[in-house]
């Protein structure tokens, strides 16, 4: 997360570009994933709602198609 603001009683983040592809996408494509893909995002998940939760950030939209897979494999939520 790059920013938080506030602009005309609305609230806003602001978060890196990545080049990839969404959770959702990728799991449609690859069918079902590898015990070990799964422990590796799903941690990377957990970690991620935690980094937001710090600032006492509430992920109000959080989904399969709101995750980044970057090309390198690392989430961004």
């Amino acid at each position: 997360m790059f920013d938080i603001g506030r602009e005309n009683e609305k609230f806003f983040r602001t978060r890196e570009y990545v080049e990839g592809e969404d959770l959702k996408s990728h799991i449609r494509k690859r069918g079902k994933l590898s015990k070990e893909e799964a422990i590796t995002l799903a941690r990377q998940v957990g970690e991620g709602l935690a980094e937001a939760q710090k600032p006492r950030v509430v992920h109000r939209d959080f989904k399969s198609q709101n995750i980044m897979i970057g090309i390198e494999g690392r989430l961004s939520l």
